[in-house]
């Protein structure tokens, strides 16, 4: 009597392992974001107070612009209403500096997800913002072609940035940082900037 009821007892555990096992639910099978190979930065060179006001600077310029309804379709490996914030370098100290901090901000209500991107792949479409190392600037043609005219907005530093198809270019003015950026370029992405923010800070 007691075989029968263990035998009874284990073959109802196993039947609960089956039925749980057929209710998974099945998730997208688009790929969901790597984590990419161990990137060290060289320590950026600026204090506390400059880094603050610099990385504040960055998500303050990007709440100046609005996706898309669709660019917020949740992707596999990250949260619901999640602004994925890539940072495209290997050695550019400003960028690994930006990729410690930038979580600790928000995009209005929205939470802000950092990925180190180290390579021009298919992730870059991926992205809401890319912030280009300078390490990658010599690159920016085949970034351009990568992202094609999805909704990516493009950021960086360099001084020929906007020249070479970046959208939002940061300048540092002595111990102060501003935005300068290409309107035109923004819009034809499918992107939408406040037209106060266009017109103060239009390139030259």
């Amino acid at each position: 009597m007691l075989k029968k009821r263990v035998w009874f007892v284990m073959l109802t555990v196993l039947a609960g392992t089956v039925c749980l096992s057929v209710a998974q639910p099945v998730f997208s099978t688009s790929p969901p974001l790597p984590s990419p190979e161990a990137t060290t930065f060289p320590r950026a060179k600026m204090d506390e107070s400059e880094r603050k006001f610099k990385h504040s600077v960055v998500t303050k310029t990007v709440e100046q612009i609005t996706w898309p309804m669709n660019s917020w379709i949740k992707k596999p490996g990250v949260e619901e209403d999640t602004l994925i914030f890539g940072i495209l370098s290997k050695t550019d100290s400003s960028a690994g500096a930006l990729f410690e901090d930038i979580e600790k901000f928000k995009y209005h209500d929205k939470k802000i997800q950092a990925v180190l991107l180290t390579d021009i792949d298919y992730r870059l479409k991926e992205m809401h913002a890319i912030y280009v190392g300078k390490d990658f600037q010599k690159k920016m043609p085949q970034i351009m072609k990568e992202i094609g005219k999805n909704p990516v907005l493009l950021l960086g530093e360099n001084a020929k940035f906007l020249d070479q198809g970046g959208m939002i270019r940061f300048v540092k003015r002595g111990n102060k940082y501003r935005s300068e950026s290409d309107g035109k370029r923004i819009i034809s992405h499918g992107l939408r900037a406040e037209p106060w923010y266009l017109k103060l800070t239009k390139a030259n």
